[in-house]
């Protein structure tokens, strides 16, 4: 699943709210430039939805 945030210049957090208890899911970053590019991931992060 690909998740956009349009404007993430006003938080610096994510609530998935469609993760279900207790299984695990992987995300990672990307920002997308004004002219469309995009930037490499970051390093990818692990939760455990609870």
């Amino acid at each position: 699943m690909r998740i956009v945030i349009t404007d993430a210049t006003t938080g610096t957090s994510y609530r998935d709210t469609v993760a279900a208890k207790g299984t695990t899911h992987f995300y990672w970053v990307t920002a997308q430039y004004a002219d469309g590019t995009e930037s490499a991931p970051g390093a990818d992060w692990v939760a455990l939805a609870s």
